[in-house]
């Protein structure tokens, strides 16, 4: 038992450590316990709607996916009870024998029974074929509705593309019935854009649940399709509610819904909008000390609350949070330093460390802050704090039998960073005001910070689901801005009244403040409304009545990042990301020209797989820009769609990838032959020497000779049949590429390359 307890709580202070250097989730949920859903809502990109009938869904427009309003709640939320029978293994067995087309040349089966921490119960069959090395297992619920399935076989990962995205579908339609016969009809089909990829043996898509024709966010299958067997391969489904998708009594019906203008007008009320500055770090410099910059931005300062589409109450439930960003790197002992001879960076450096307080003084410091009088300190190790250059921690811990409590404390003014103290107890929950009254009795006494001189974000004057009671402070500048990445975190555990928790994320060599804002409080809402899109939600009550789906207004999540938090950037009124980079909108569509095209069913297998350009016209004979261009041949390196990628990164990516190579940046610059040849030439890398190799090309078209210094791109262009020319005898340098050609070009040489 000890040993278990030291290993839980050892693991509990790296993840505390860690709190103050990277971004993680917020500390009001254990952080081995997080359900599936939210685990998804990291990790899924924006994903691209497919066809439905448009007459299946109120609105089958939009792009949907696992969404970070999306979290079903506190952590480990039991299942919903089905309204079917308990079977048996046998009878599950048979069942999925014949939904998932199981043969009897599977000669070895075995059989397991789960159970989760939450109480919920399932079986899990396992098949392989020793003759052939095929394998497959599926698990069900005692009910016999399926969680999940998996199949291998050789013939599922050959490199062969017989699926088109209209067969795909339709087999997603098809075992999509079998589990839930019509009310599947009205789930919503998408696409993952970063999962889904011309070279790849799969393809990847995304099932939304609806009921009554509303989404249900939390309820997703997440599916892939073997491209040369057109089999599913792998299946999973990810629940708030229950396994069974077509038990729809849980939800609310939706007479007495308020209209949409209504429900913006109580949202905004709900999701306070604040003038923001965000700590923008260098994310690609390996510094020891963190560089960073400040943006003037307009958001929440706390993921989205929706409200009810009733009364229009805010629904308040348990959000995570990203915290600042910096490094933990150990320093060396000051004598293995010396004996190697100092220079002028590490005397400067040594000689700042003397001056912060020692090991002894934060260890007195800590003592008398908490009631440490029979702990013994077992653990102590001194840092950089945050990346910041000149300021440091002593991380302390400090256990007594099995009881362990972490500190850390600020080496240059012996300040309150961090504090975790884990304690069983039972204890009435208190009331909201009394929490914050616990929580600024903390602050101010323990970390000596004042309480006035910060914003606590409207979240933390409500009750809380889960067992704990978090209280966020945001830092106030002088001017009203909020420093958004400068928090303090409070948890308490509702079984004992007392702070569990306690992290500070504080910047002390803070530049100067942008004040200037040119966007509106108001024309912020709008700006999120336009791009984002403001709908209609099924989510479960873990409130007022936890087995309850209600109907929530909420701004759509499709193409937000993973933390939850909506922003602006408060100069050109652009949606960011924590990071202050934009997030695109745009979105692929089908094109109405499409069958104007010489290879119609090239450009749209090209879309199937996010590949092509914005609007709804592909507008085939428009030149192609250098911009346009690099988007498209650089999609797979985001591992995404071309209209996602910011003007930015697909240049710092060019840059890197030396597809300019000394050229300048030009994205207007309409792109000819040569600057096609080129750029590719340099894309495959190791066309790039030959082709410059101009002399070992025999002279032979009429329009350009081997003085020109393209012409080596060009003559390997037509070798290598990544171009096509008009005659055997011309290379047409100076011809613009038109969108049609490009996209022709760029299919044959993802599938030759």
């Amino acid at each position: 038992m000890k040993k278990f307890t030291l290993i839980l709580v050892l693991a509990t202070m790296f993840l505390l450590t860690a709190c103050e250097e990277i971004p993680t989730k917020s500390l009001n949920t254990e952080p081995e316990l997080f359900t599936a859903v939210e685990e998804q809502d990291l990790s899924t990109a924006e994903e691209k709607e497919e066809s439905l009938p448009q007459d299946s869904i109120g609105n089958s427009e939009e792009n949907v996916r696992t969404m970070a309003l999306a979290d079903s709640g506190p952590a480990n939320t039991k299942t919903l009870p089905s309204n079917k029978k308990e079977m048996s293994i046998e009878e599950i067995i048979l069942k999925y024998k014949k939904i998932l087309n199981i043969s009897d040349d599977y000669d070895e089966v075995s059989t397991e029974e789960s159970q989760e921490m939450s109480g919920d119960k399932y079986y899990t069959v396992n098949y392989n074929n020793t003759k052939t090395d095929e394998s497959l297992w599926f698990s069900a619920d005692i009910y016999g509705n399926l969680r999940n399935y998996s199949s291998y076989s050789e013939t599922n990962n050959k490199k062969e593309n017989n699926l088109s995205s209209a067969e795909a579908i339709e087999i997603v339609k098809s075992i999509l019935y079998e589990l839930y016969g019509d009310v599947s009809k009205d789930f919503i089909i998408t696409k993952d854009p970063s999962m889904n990829n011309l070279s790849w043996n799969q393809s990847y898509y995304t099932v939304t649940r609806t009921v009554n024709k509303v989404k249900v966010p939390t309820d997703t299958l997440s599916i892939e399709i073997s491209k040369s067997s057109k089999n599913i391969v792998y299946l999973n489904v990810n629940t708030a509610s229950n396994y069974d998708f077509s038990d729809t009594s849980n939800f609310e019906d939706l007479e007495g819904i308020v209209d949409q203008d209504q429900g913006f007008q109580a949202f905004k009320k709900a999701n306070k909008i604040y003038p923001l500055q965000l700590k923008i770090s260098d994310m690609d410099s390996y510094y020891l000390y963190n560089k960073y910059s400040l943006k003037a931005a307009l958001g929440f300062i706390e993921k989205q609350i929706p409200v009810s589409a009733k009364d229009l109450k805010a629904y308040y439930r348990d959000p995570y949070r990203p915290m600042g960003l910096g490094s933990e790197d150990k320093l060396e002992s000051n004598e293995a330093m010396a004996e190697a001879g100092l220079s002028p960076v590490e005397q400067e450096h040594l000689d700042s460390v003397n001056n912060q307080h020692s090991l002894e003084d934060a260890e007195q410091k800590a003592r008398s802050l908490f009631p440490l009088k029979d702990y013994k300190l077992s653990y102590s190790n001194f840092s950089p704090y945050n990346g910041i250059k000149g300021y440091n921690k002593w991380s302390l811990t400090f256990n007594k039998d099995d009881s362990y409590i972490y500190v850390s404390i600020l080496a240059n003014d012996l300040s309150l960073i961090s504090y975790s103290n884990y304690e069983e107890g039972r204890k009435e929950d208190l009331d909201p005001i009394s929490y914050l009254n616990l929580a600024n009795d903390f602050v101010v006494s323990k970390a000596g910070m004042d309480p006035s001189k910060m914003t606590i974000s409207e979240r933390s004057k409500n009750d809380q689901g889960d067992d704990y009671h978090l209280v966020e402070y945001f830092r106030n500048l002088e001017d009203g801005q909020i420093l958004f990445n400068d928090k303090v975190s409070v948890n308490i555990n509702k079984k004992n009244g007392k702070v569990q928790y306690f992290d500070k994320q504080w910047t002390f060599d803070l530049k100067d403040v942008e004040k200037d804002l040119a966007v509106s409080e108001e024309e912020a809402y709008e700006k999120l409304n336009d791009a984002f899109g403001f709908q209609l939600v099924y989510l479960r009550d873990l409130v007022d009545q936890e087995e309850l789906f209600r109907a929530y207004y909420a701004l759509n999540t499709n193409k937000l990042d993973y933390s939850g938090i909506y922003l602006v950037d408060g100069q050109s009124g652009q949606i960011i990301d924590l990071y202050g980079k934009e997030i695109l909108t745009d979105e692929l569509v089908e094109y109405s020209d499409i069958e104007e095209t010489k290879h119609p069913d090239i450009i749209r297998t090209l879309l199937e797989n996010n590949i092509g350009f914005s609007g709804g016209v592909l507008d085939r004979t428009k030149a192609v820009s250098q911009e346009e261009m690099f988007r498209i041949l650089l999609a797979d390196d985001f591992q995404s769609d071309p209209l996602s990628i910011s003007q930015e990164d697909l240049y710092k990516r060019v840059k890197e990838r030396k597809l300019l190579n000394g050229e300048e940046a030009n994205p207007d610059k309409i792109i000819r032959n040569r600057d096609y040849a080129r750029y590719v030439s340099r894309y495959l890398s190791y066309f790039d020497d030959i082709a410059r190799n101009n002399q070992i090309f025999k002279d032979a078209y009429k329009d350009i000779d081997s003085s020109d210094p393209d012409y080596g791109y060009l003559v390997l262009g037509k070798l290598k049949k990544t171009m096509e020319f008009s005659s055997d005898n011309l290379l047409e340098p100076d011809k613009e590429v038109d969108r049609e050609t490009f996209l022709y070009y760029y299919y044959y040489l993802k599938a030759n390359n």
